[in-house]
């Protein structure tokens, strides 16, 4: 089982290159597609044990992003990120996507995506989380059926032991990242051509994809157990092996592990309120876009300040 190693991270302002250097330790390029999109299923140059630029900080080029507190929830009808208030429920990845672009223009407001949630998982499985030197915590689940953000199973946000629930472990990091909804990603397949993405009952068109900074982009295929089409840094192909225990799990923690497929295209993470034991910040799913009747999913915004 891996859910017990920390993740290695280092800090630096400069991307990695293919003969570079970290500490004297070998570095690779991160696998790309062009300039701004991560290759599907590549590792590029990079090897067992190589450090690499993680792909979330490259889309922007910018050193590091700010990532809502709290699941998305909307207080007459205006974006809000608060504790204690309604996620934003059933929604589809097209209202997700333009009301989270909308949020703040001047800052570069979106939607997540895979690669950003994967960063952030990164960071909760180290010393910069929740490990130290000898082992590492899982996240309490956001498990109120109410929907109600920032809760620590069914205790509210400035209640009892509600610090479990972030991903440092205290105030300042991030909460509902496991629990509360499936949070949607902008984070979408490719259809059979491999040249156009699959819409599905997004509410998404042509134009919404003009900008390949907003998108993570997987190849196509048909079985939801082809977890070698990830994108490196995204957190989901990499944390296996997977088994079958009546869902699909992995080796972090044992979170869902369903990966998109030509039925469902687009990427959810962190699992549902009612997800117990799957549910987690390794967690991964898939839908078709449109906004769920059932527990819901949600949606977080990204900002990338220059």
């Amino acid at each position: 089982s891996k859910d017990n190693l920390a993740i290695e991270v280092k800090f630096g302002l400069d991307n990695t290159t293919d003969k570079g250097t970290i500490d004297g330790e070998p570095t690779c390029a991160t696998p790309m597609i062009n300039e701004v999109q991560g290759a599907s299923g590549s590792n590029g140059n990079c090897h067992y044990e190589d450090w690499m630029t993680h792909p979330a900080f490259l889309a922007f080029d910018t050193p590091g992003f700010w990532v809502g507190k709290f699941e998305t929830s909307s207080n007459g009808g205006k974006i809000q990120i608060k504790p204690s208030a309604n996620s934003v429920g059933k929604i589809t990845v097209g209202n997700a996507f333009k009301n989270s672009k909308a949020y703040q223009l001047d800052l570069q407001s979106h939607m997540m995506k895979n690669t950003e949630w994967g960063a952030v998982a990164y960071l909760t499985q180290s010393i910069y989380g929740r490990c130290d030197e000898e082992k590492c915590i899982e996240i309490a689940i956001n498990g109120y059926n109410g929907l109600k953000t920032g809760y620590t199973n069914t205790t509210p946000y400035g209640g009892s032991n509600d610090q479990l629930a972030s991903t440092t472990g205290n105030y300042s990091g991030i909460y509902d990242m496991s629990g509360g909804t499936w949070e949607l990603m902008a984070s979408v397949m490719l259809s059979n051509d491999e040249t156009t993405k699959m819409y599905s009952s997004s509410g998404l068109n042509d134009d919404d994809f003009d900008d390949p900074r907003y998108f993570d982009v997987y190849s196509y295929h048909t079985d939801q157990t082809r977890w070698d089409r990830r994108i490196l840094g995204d957190a989901t192909g990499e944390v296996g092996p997977f088994v079958f225990n009546s869902i699909y799990i992995s080796s972090m923690w044992g979170d869902s592990a369903r990966f998109v497929d030509s039925t469902y295209p687009w990427f959810a993470r962190g699992c549902s309120y009612d997800g117990n034991s799957i549910a987690g910040v390794f967690a991964f799913h898939r839908g078709n876009g449109s906004a769920s009747t059932g527990g819901g999913y949600g949606f977080r915004i990204v900002l990338a300040v220059q």
